[in-house]
């Protein structure tokens, strides 16, 4: 209230009311206003401030003179019935319309709730999604003119509740491309950058050159023995803030990064989630950094409730000991058994293929609300396999009613041409459309003894 920060009624300028649910004031500080220099110059206020100057004045919006259009607050949860009868006549006054959405001046009043109208200034007045009315009050008084007065009011997406960004990217080379997270910004931007797609058929990998708040740079990367150039390639990129996060239906995200310090790949590492899920999430890996300058790719080993287990992967013809490096992880729990999710309007599917993706072309079929070309963020999830491999998307196509992917464990050619792979399985997630990502810090449950 104005009281409250330090503004009495001896001192404040009468203006219009405001009054939301709670019936709590709100007082508008900083508010400028200019009149023409040729108004007349005649005092206003307590301080003698003239027309046409740059004044700033404190407004107390519950207005002790005079009656406001909006002066009954029950009116912006309830609409109190005898506002629209006055005169208590049984017929709804002049200046009234579309009273519980069909009625106006002149009906009879409607029995019961009345739930939606428009006021006779046109503030329009609903019990359920009513959000905010504002108005602007002039007056005439003596001499003085009225000049224009313009209120402009500007809804402004608030980016408190955004955890990430997903988008696709195309034409991507061995040559670096920048990519802004959907203008969103990040504390700490954990991104991936999987599966890429198989216009060329050398082994690639995506490796970030730079991740900062919004945005990553990042190439296509070959190993060892190829000519380091990639036709172009499209991949989806994916990016969250580090942290446990719960979505509005209870789905459980956790990301996070771990370090692998350097030394023999090949080696298998535990990680421990922060929260323990009701069962075994999806879980994607990606090297954030770039500290190395031998390819090299993540694998995922094992994953429980608990956590998951990974190592790092150089090609074969390398002689297996690698430098320290950043390994991004995201794990991701549906809270709906079919692991489909309604995220902020992004149609998404938490997915886990059977153990049948090889180095041939194996089909997984998205679910229908994705719709005919979904995004997909994902890598191999088990290691059955040890020669080095990661997931490649091989093709897209729908039949009109669900699109189909076909995946691809893709192994190098460093040290000879044999690129069988035994059969792994495919995690991850699929988004219906590019877009922003909303959740909300997880709390577990607090167990008092």
């Amino acid at each position: 209230t104005a009281a409250a920060e330090g503004y009495y009624e001896d001192s404040l300028v009468s203006g219009p009311r405001c009054a939301d649910a709670n019936k709590s004031a709100r007082t508008f500080r900083a508010s400028r206003s200019r009149s023409s220099p040729t108004a007349n110059r005649r005092p206003v206020g307590q301080h003698q401030v003239r027309h046409g100057e740059l004044t700033t004045t404190t407004i107390n919006l519950l207005d002790w003179e005079g009656e406001s259009p909006l002066a009954t607050s029950e009116g912006w949860m309830v609409i109190d019935p005898t506002r629209l009868d006055l005169d208590a006549d049984g017929v709804i006054d002049a200046g009234w319309s579309a009273v519980n959405g069909t009625l106006g001046a002149g009906d009879a009043m409607p029995t019961g709730l009345i739930l939606s109208a428009v006021t006779p200034n046109g503030t329009v007045l609903e019990q359920n999604v009513f959000d905010t009315a504002i108005y602007v009050k002039g007056d005439r008084q003596d001499a003085a003119d009225l000049y224009d007065m313009q209120l402009v009011v500007e809804y402004v997406e608030s980016w408190d509740d955004v955890i990430g960004s997903v988008q696709q990217v195309s034409n991507v080379t061995h040559t670096d491309r920048y990519a802004a997270f959907q203008n969103a910004s990040f504390d700490n931007a954990v991104v991936f950058a999987s599966p890429v797609t198989m216009n060329g058929p050398d082994a690639a990998t995506v490796r970030f050159s730079e991740i900062t708040s919004t945005s990553a740079t990042f190439h296509l990367d070959e190993p060892e023995g190829y000519d380091q150039m990639h036709i172009a390639e499209d991949v989806s990129l994916t990016a969250f803030e580090s942290g446990v996060w719960e979505l509005d239906d209870g789905s459980l995200l956790q990301v996070g990064t771990t370090v692998f310090s350097g030394g023999a790949t090949n080696e298998f590492h535990n990680v421990e989630f922060g929260a323990a899920f009701d069962e075994a999430p999806v879980v994607m890996l990606q090297i954030q950094s770039d500290n190395g300058p031998d390819w090299i790719i993540a694998r995922v080993g094992e994953v429980s409730e608990t956590g998951f287990s990974y190592t790092v992967q150089e090609a074969e013809s390398q002689d297996g000991l690698h430098p320290h490096e950043i390994i991004g992880y995201a794990a991701f729990d549906a809270a709906s058994a079919d692991g489909l999710v309604d995220w902020n309007g992004i149609a998404s599917q938490a997915f886990s293929t059977d153990r049948t993706v090889s180095d041939q072309p194996t089909a997984f079929v998205f679910a229908e609300e994705l719709g005919l070309d979904p995004i997909v963020s994902g890598g191999l999830s088990s290691f059955y396999g040890p020669d080095p491999a990661n997931l490649r998307l091989a093709d897209m196509t729908d039949d009109g009613i669900v699109a189909t992917a076909q995946f691809i464990a893709s192994e190098e050619m460093s040290l000879d041409d044999e690129t069988t792979h035994i059969a792994e399985i495919a995690s991850g997630i699929a988004f219906g459309s590019e877009g922003l990502l909303t959740g909300e810090a997880y709390v577990d449950d607090i167990v008092f003894v």
